[in-house]
């Protein structure tokens, strides 16, 4: 399964591109496709490390927490650990971008905790 994230600008030389082209364009963004969520969370991650408005912060904190929430099972508990680790120590080294995230970050940790444990 593939994760696409959206952008709002489409360049206007897009429409002068012939058909062939365009599938030649389409083959190599497929491979810019994030291929599974620990990927995913990785590019997000990044995305927050930018100087982002507050809104887009609060959209890409959320994102974050969901895709954590995906791990917080027995057979991702390596993947959990290793990406919540990474995001406390970029909460405390750039807190003003991962700031958001701390607060859904404990209770997500707590449901994992116990999801390893049962």
């Amino acid at each position: 399964m593939n994760f696409y994230y959206e952008f709002n600008i489409v360049p206007d030389f897009l429409s002068a591109l012939t058909h062939e082209r365009l599938k030649e364009l389409y083959n190599s963004l497929l491979t810019c496709a994030c291929t599974n969520r620990k990927k995913e969370i990785d590019i997000v991650v990044r995305l927050l490390r930018n100087n982002l408005n507050i809104k887009q912060r609060k959209i890409f904190s959320k994102k974050v927490l969901w895709l954590l929430k995906k791990f917080a099972f027995k057979k991702y508990k390596v993947d959990f650990i290793l990406c919540v680790s990474r995001i406390k120590e970029l909460i405390k080294k750039e807190p003003i971008n991962f700031k958001l995230i701390e607060n859904g970050l404990y209770s997500i940790e707590d449901i994992a905790y116990s999801n390893f444990i049962g």
